[in-house]
């Protein structure tokens, strides 16, 4: 079974109730799905987001999977190895993107995010 990634926006966006934020396709690779992943990464950014005040609710509460309606694992790659795969990603320094990425790659997974960077550099990504 292959595991699909899901980018931090995208959690952000189906926890707020924004489904009209995501694309058709980016709702089919949700609702079909046999395993959905995040990277630890994704929770480190929604902790980012929440203590800069970006978003109002803990991490905690963005991956509650009663009021997500999707159940999202938390991926247990090796972070050494992803960050192997990090360093040829030298198109972006984001750092949360390129770890973001760097684990669907590993996995050799599809990746649901809206970001045109990612999809330029990530054939593997899906909006």
């Amino acid at each position: 079974m292959t595991p699909i990634f899901v980018d931090t926006h995208v959690v952000v966006w189906l926890r707020e109730g924004r489904l009209s934020k995501l694309s058709k396709v980016a709702i089919r690779e949700l609702e079909r799905a046999e395993q959905l992943l995040i990277s630890p990464i994704v929770k480190l950014e929604l902790y980012y987001l929440h203590e800069s005040g970006k978003l109002t609710l803990t991490k905690d509460k963005m991956l509650d999977a009663h009021t997500l309606n999707f159940n999202f694992e938390l991926s247990n790659a090796s972070f050494s190895d992803i960050c192997e795969v990090a360093e040829s990603l030298s198109w972006t320094r984001d750092v949360f993107d390129r770890l973001i990425v760097a684990e669907a790659k590993f996995a050799n997974a599809k990746l649901i995010t809206k970001d045109s960077n990612i999809h330029k550099h990530y054939k593997k990504s899906v909006w």
